[in-house]
């Protein structure tokens, strides 16, 4: 694939991405190894939704990454304009994977700020605690959606009890859940 297909590729899931207009998202990415492949094909999409959405001067953002610890960003959720846009790129840059997948204490995180009113998880499986975050889940979302979009290897067997899951996720907040294919090369390809 062309580095234009790839950007072609990409730049088609960012609508997606960017949710509804003047909405408040937190964007919480799975940096677990399974993520490795697409981690930089990640890096460009939370990169270029962010410029997009900045554009927009309608919303607060933050980002937070989780393994077997999360990582925020910021401690709050701020402005999403293209000044605060250009300080996270060098954070953003900066991730890299490491073990674990601690999910309920990513969520916990990013729905204990009241500014939040949607979340992102980009996740690649199941997480370390599933009964445990899924049952914690309603309370903790208070009627916000937690958008899914599991990315799935496009060369790998469907796994449907890590799909099924991420379709309850969703459900259990009344969120969307979206598969994103993964090509080869580590790629987002379609949804």
């Amino acid at each position: 694939m062309t580095s234009r297909q790839t950007a072609a590729s990409e730049a088609a899931l960012t609508p997606l991405f960017l949710g509804k207009r003047g909405c408040n998202i937190t964007f919480v990415v799975d940096i677990s190894e399974n993520l490795r492949a697409a981690l930089e094909s990640v890096k460009r999409l939370l990169i270029q939704t962010l410029l997009t959405k900045a554009s927009l001067r309608d919303s607060l953002f933050n980002i937070m990454t989780f393994s077997d610890k999360v990582n925020c960003w910021s401690l709050h959720m701020l402005p999403c304009t293209h000044d605060t846009v250009y300080t996270a790129l060098s954070w953003i840059r900066s991730i890299s994977c490491s073990p674990g997948r601690d999910l309920l204490a990513a969520l916990s995180m990013a729905l204990t700020d009241s500014t939040c009113q949607a979340v992102h998880l980009l996740t690649t499986g199941l997480p370390d605690q599933p009964g445990a975050a899924l049952r914690a889940l309603p309370a903790l979302a208070a009627g916000r959606p937690v958008n899914v979009f599991y990315l799935q290897d496009s060369g790998a067997q469907l796994e449907i009890d890590t799909r099924d899951y991420q379709q309850r996720l969703a459900h259990a907040t009344r969120g969307s859940c979206f598969m994103v294919a993964v090509d080869l090369n580590g790629v987002l390809q379609k949804v």
